[in-house]
């Protein structure tokens, strides 16, 4: 028989999104697999719409937002305890292709160095491949040290497995091996980050990370928290200050503490607050206050939800 996966997805909120995930979902070209939705505590109606749509389909209910990395969690101790030799971890805005399992399966058991693989990322409409990994590199003193990795580049490659740093969590396919070596998502992290962690640690274990060029994905990106909203800023800042404490050591993680530091005061003083006093327009304040709050959360200790620090959702 098969290696079984269990596929994870997390839900808040978003319906009729999760809907046409798992109507993918009902389309795999591959026999021992069970899907779990994981609602973070929705009150639109989605548990009740998905068991009635989908019989099939496992639903567990957290009752509050925990977040990516706390939703997920719940979802993995699930799926180990269901005998998953594989997860299958992606995001309610997601199509997955009919063979993108079996493909996943079939490399990582070709591969076994390999311990958390991704699919190549394409448009909505399959027809545009997009960044579908990361590689690190600490020497650039840029704001974010993840450089993308296209999937054009990927697709010219000639070998079956791309080697990167990091997979994006929205199709992250990994061992059961990995989870019970390093454990599971650090909730600290709530939204954001918590894979590139992730990642940074299985690959200090020795695990491989790669992108299967023969395995695809559709990508809607319709993010619950929005696109450059305040929260995200927010989570931003502080997770890559907390991403930087756990990933790097001595010279190298004092170094890029103080340049974050340095483009966090560019950011506020320079940029967002000259512009607000010159136009009067809060858009830029509004932009300031939550860098300005992820850079002192994080000193502070302030991690999880940013609603428990500040009463937003």
């Amino acid at each position: 028989m098969s290696s079984k996966v269990v596929i994870l997805v997390l839900n808040w909120n978003r319906k009729e999104i999760t809907c046409a995930c798992l109507e993918s979902l009902q389309e795999l070209e591959y026999d021992n697999y069970e899907v779990l939705v994981i609602d973070n505590g929705s009150d639109d109606g989605s548990e009740e719409e998905i068991r009635k749509r989908y019989s099939w389909v496992s639903v567990l209910q957290n009752g509050e937002n925990l977040g990516y990395s706390g939703g997920n969690n719940r979802g993995i101790h699930w799926a180990l305890n269901h005998g998953a030799e594989h997860v299958f971890i992606i995001n309610n805005d997601t199509k997955i292709h009919k063979d993108c399992v079996s493909r996943l399966v079939e490399t990582s058991e070709q591969n076994q160095n390999y311990g958390i693989l991704g699919p190549i990322a394409f448009d909505y409409e399959g027809k545009m491949p997009l960044p579908s990994g990361f590689v690190v590199d600490w020497s650039r003193l840029d704001w974010c040290p993840f450089g993308p990795v296209d999937g054009s580049m990927i697709l010219a490659d000639d070998k079956p497995v791309y080697p990167v740093d990091i997979i994006q969590g929205d199709a992250f396919f990994v061992k059961r091996t990995v989870f019970e070596k390093i454990g599971f998502f650090d909730p600290r992290f709530f939204f954001m980050h918590e894979e590139s962690d992730f990642c940074s640690r299985a690959k200090g274990h020795g695990f491989g990370i790669g992108v299967v060029k023969d395995a695809k994905f559709m990508r809607l990106s319709a993010t619950t928290i929005g696109l450059g909203s305040p929260l995200q800023r927010y989570y931003a800042v502080r997770n890559m200050f907390l991403y930087i404490s756990k990933n790097l050591t001595g010279r190298e993680k004092m170094r890029k503490m103080l340049w974050e530091l340095k483009r966090i005061k560019w950011a506020v003083w320079d940029y967002y607050l000259l512009n607000y006093f010159h136009t009067g327009d809060r858009k830029y304040l509004n932009d300031a206050v939550p860098t300005m709050r992820g850079c002192l959360d994080y000193f502070l200790g302030r991690f999880g939800k940013a609603s428990k620090i500040y009463g937003t959702n």
